[in-house]
């Protein structure tokens, strides 16, 4: 949710919706998902009695030391997002940005970066961004061909013929998208699905811009929903404990992003305070 977010890019390429207040839009509902989980965790450690581990204070030097080591890493959240909304470069030119930044700072600023790790992360960028344009080629040929069949368009005749409720037809969306984020990532499910789900929203009286943050945030929540939440079976992995356990303590926090969701449907301001205010308008 917080920028620059890959399934936002992606969500603003399939729709045509400007990636830019994608990001803008995503703040809000970013730092809000950020501070109700911590909210939560607060409470929870509180309960359970958990404690950080015992050390010594920091000197002043050491704080400025850690800081001054810091401060490279930090720039590059700036220098990217700054170039976006200043309009210095696109959101695609901030991805080559942000990828010659890292390799100038990995080699002559932190020396991590040898030739053998470079090539290796060429070749695992490769793999990764041939996947993702296959599929998005797929998905492109699979969207132009419902459109062609008018597959959104029936979809959403069929919807808006089984009731009028804005509200209701919005739910299904929402269950819908709970299920297949359960099963596909996050990155395929916009792909195939927002071609879809998108021209409903509209016509029940949604932003387009508005509903891509629900749907990336529904689709985000699907990722750690069992039975099938992916991001589940990576947390086990790591953590070493049993999905049930994983489970019992994830299903707060679902209900917890469940209540802002419903939240940010309800009162659309919360999005769309800050692209409004910079300027956006939707035409459509």
């Amino acid at each position: 949710m917080i920028p620059p977010s890959i399934p936002m890019i992606m969500y603003g390429v399939t729709i045509g919706v400007s990636v830019s207040y994608m990001f803008i839009a995503g703040i809000i509902p970013g730092v809000l998902m950020g501070v109700a989980l911590m909210v939560y965790n607060y409470f929870a450690s509180k309960k359970r009695g958990y404690r950080g581990r015992e050390s010594q204070a920091k000197t002043a030097q050491e704080k400025a030391r850690v800081l001054k080591e810091a401060i490279p890493a930090i720039l590059m959240p700036v220098i990217i997002l700054g170039g976006i909304y200043s309009g210095v470069f696109t959101p695609t030119e901030s991805a080559v940005i942000g990828v010659v930044y890292a390799i100038v700072a990995a080699v002559f600023v932190y020396h991590h970066l040898t030739w053998k790790a470079f090539c290796q992360a060429l070749f695992d960028a490769a793999i990764t961004s041939a996947t993702i344009m296959v599929l998005f080629g797929a998905a492109n040929t699979f969207g132009r061909i419902l459109t062609m069949n008018r597959v959104p368009a029936m979809i959403t005749e069929r919807m808006l013929s089984l009731t009028s409720s804005g509200a209701l037809i919005m739910l299904m969306i929402n269950i819908a998208l709970l299920i297949i984020g359960m099963f596909l990532d996050t990155i395929s499910s916009i792909v195939l699905f927002g071609p879809i789900f998108a021209p409903i929203a509209i016509a029940i009286g949604y932003d387009p811009l508005h509903f891509g943050i629900i749907m990336v945030i529904n689709l985000c929540i699907g990722m750690i929903t069992p039975p099938m939440g992916g991001n589940l079976f990576v947390a086990q992995r790591v953590s070493g404990t049993t999905f049930e356990e994983i489970f019992k303590d994830t299903f707060p926090m679902i209900v917890v992003l469940y209540i802002l969701l419903a939240l940010l449907i309800i009162f659309p301001e919360i999005t769309m305070f800050l692209p409004r205010l910079l300027g956006y308008t939707y035409t459509g």
